[in-house]
């Protein structure tokens, strides 16, 4: 079974909590074998995960909110222009 890049955007959760069956896991982890594109998805959203589940709180750079919100907002009309893959949002608040 083949999977294509869309279908491993849909399936990146599920495979990264380990409840796809057999199958369907193996086909994706041969698309990643083979998609480097697919894999840094996989491996930006597992790194979102552990950063997350991490705890530690940080203060973040004057600015940083602001900076984040334009280049996601450039970054998505460059992929809906272009017609490119997924683009993960993540709201960022700036604490002083």
């Amino acid at each position: 079974m083949a999977l294509t890049c869309k279908q491993v955007w849909g399936l990146v959760s599920d495979y990264l909590e380990g409840t796809l069956a057999t199958p369907l896991r193996d086909a994706m982890t041969g698309h990643l074998v083979d998609c480097p594109r697919c894999t840094a998805i996989v491996n930006g959203v597992r790194n979102i995960i552990d950063l997350v589940a991490d705890g530690r709180i940080f203060a973040l750079p004057a600015g940083f909110s602001e900076r984040l919100k334009d280049r996601l907002k450039k970054e998505l009309d460059l992929s809906q222009n272009e017609g490119g893959g997924p683009v993960l949002l993540i709201a960022a608040d700036e604490k002083p």
